[in-house]
């Protein structure tokens, strides 16, 4: 038999309002922990954790919304990559759980995360030297830095530069290597990742 309207039961150890169980008005948990990477210079990749204690306040999928735009996915999707955006830009991501049919849907709170997508353009020079160049973004920073390495290796190079440089080469690469350049603004609140490609350099 179901508990009457506004007793509150106690299952598996915690205490529940009977009332919100029955009449549905209990908004779904947010998301949590959610990251904003470059994917390329037009996409980014969405990720972020599924909401805690949903042990009784279940919920159906999750809504992204970006640049006056929304996609819908499925509970157990924790990581979509959503392209077609504009390098130089800022976007402003938000994803909220949702519950029920689309007439009476419930959605969470937002988890809200800034990112600005940048072109970043690589040009070999020689076998051991490559060209680094990217556009302004429209966020203004103190510089910026490019972070690069062999890729897989553990560590890296960093080099720092003003907030209207856009050019930049890398000298003494090895032949014949994958590198991964990775570019950063900084900011009063620290480094964040603007763009990153993958170069090969030449073997001779």
């Amino acid at each position: 038999m179901f508990p009457a309207t506004g007793v509150t039961t106690l299952l598996s150890g915690t205490s529940v309002d009977a009332s919100t169980q029955l009449t549905g008005t209990q908004l779904p948990n947010p998301a949590t922990n959610l990251l904003l990477s470059p994917d390329s210079s037009t996409s980014v990749q969405v990720t972020y954790e599924q909401p805690i204690g949903t042990q009784y306040h279940k919920y159906d999928g999750f809504r992204i919304t970006y640049g006056g735009q929304e996609r819908f996915v499925g509970s157990s999707d924790t990581s979509v990559v959503i392209d077609g955006l504009q390098a130089g830009i800022s976007y402003t991501f938000e994803v909220q759980t949702f519950s029920g049919e689309l007439a009476d849907r419930k959605y969470s709170t937002p988890a809200t995360g800034d990112i600005v997508l940048v072109d970043l353009f690589l040009e070999a020079n020689a076998t051991t030297s490559l060209s680094v160049a990217w556009a302004l973004p429209s966020i203004v920073g103190s510089g910026f830095q490019i972070r690069y390495s062999i890729l897989g290796a553990s560590s890296f190079t960093t080099l720092p530069f003003g907030p209207t440089v856009t050019t930049a080469t890398l000298e003494n690469l090895e032949p014949g290597q994958i590198y991964r350049i990775n570019l950063y603004i900084v900011t009063s609140e620290g480094t964040d990742l603007l763009a990153g490609a993958e170069f090969q350099t030449s073997k001779s």
